[in-house]
C-alpha cells in the first residue's frame, strides 16, 4: 500500500483543516520535510516521484501534530528521532487487537519550550509519552520524582490524541473524513489494510530502553 505526494498533501491538509488559499504554503511545509529528508526511506530524487507507505505518512502526521504544538519543523524530526521506540509501542498499542478495542483514547504528552535553544537542557531530554487519558496523573507524579532536580523541563506539557491521529489517517486518505462512505465494506477493508502495514512496520521497532532502541532508529534511517 503506497500513496503519492498529493494523496497524502489532501489528506493531511484536511486532517490540519487548511484553507484552500493556503493548501500551498502548506505543500511548501511538507516539501520542506523532504528537504530535511524526512521521512527516511521516502524514494525521492531526479525522476523519481515521492512514494509514502504507512508508517511514512504516519511520521508526517506526528511531525504535523509537534508544529501544532509550537515546535518547528527540525525540533519535531529531534523528538521522533528521540522517541521512535515509544511512538511505535503506541501505535501497537492503539491497534492491538485492533483499533475499536480501547476503552480509553491514548493520548501523547509531548515536552515543549520556546526557548529550549538557548537552555542547558532540552525539553526533549524528558521524552515524551504515550498512555491512556486515566493514567495521566499517575505518570505526572512519576515524572515529579524522576526530575524533581530539574522541575523546568516538563512544566509545559502539551498533548494531542494519539489514536485519532492512527485511527483517523487511512480515512483521510480515502477522502471519507466527512460523511458516510458509499461502500462501507471497502473502505473499512483499506482502512484495515493500512493499519495491518503500520503495526507491522512498528511491531519491532516498539520502544526498548538502552542500545535496543538506538539499533532500531539506525535501521530506519534516523542516525544517518
Amino acid at each position: 500500500m503506497e500513496y503519492g505526494f498529493a494523496e497524502v498533501e489532501r489528506a493531511l491538509a484536511s486532517f490540519h483543516s487548511i484553507a484552500d488559499d493556503k493548501r500551498s504554503a502548506f505543500v511548501s511545509r511538507l516539501q520542506h520535510l523532504q528537504k530535511l529528508k524526512f521521512p527516511p526511506g521516502v524514494n525521492t530524487g531526479r525522476g523519481r516521484a515521492a512514494r509514502y507507505q504507512p508508517h511514512h505518512v504516519f511520521l508526517i502526521a506526528i511531525a504535523l501534530q509537534f508544529n501544532e504544538l509550537g515546535m518547528n519543523p527540525d525540533r519535531a524530526i529531534r523528538m521522533i528521532r528521540r522517541n521512535l521506540g515509544e511512538l511505535a509501542a503506541g501505535v501497537v498499542a492503539a491497534l492491538s487487537p485492533s483499533p475499536w478495542h480501547l476503552s480509553s483514547p491514548l493520548i501523547c504528552y509531548v515536552p515543549t519550550s520556546g526557548l529550549e535553544d538557548l537552555a542547558t537542557h532540552h525539553a526533549s531530554d524528558v521524552g515524551l509519552k504515550i498512555d491512556t487519558l486515566e493514567n495521566h496523573l499517575t505518570w505526572n507524579e512519576q515524572l515529579t520524582r524522576q526530575f524533581k532536580d530539574r522541575p523546568a523541563l516538563f512544566a509545559r506539557m502539551c498533548w494531542f490524541t494519539f489514536s485519532a491521529v492512527v485511527f483517523g489517517l487511512p480515512f483521510y486518505l480515502a477522502g471519507l473524513e466527512v460523511g458516510e462512505p458509499e461502500d462501507e465494506k471497502a473502505a473499512l477493508t483499506e482502512a484495515a489494510a493500512f493499519w495491518d502495514q503500520l503495526k507491522e512496520w512498528a511491531a519491532p521497532l516498539a520502544c526498548e530502553p538502552g542500545r535496543d532502541a538506538e539499533i532500531r532508529r539506525e535501521a530506519n534511517g534516523f542516525n544517518s
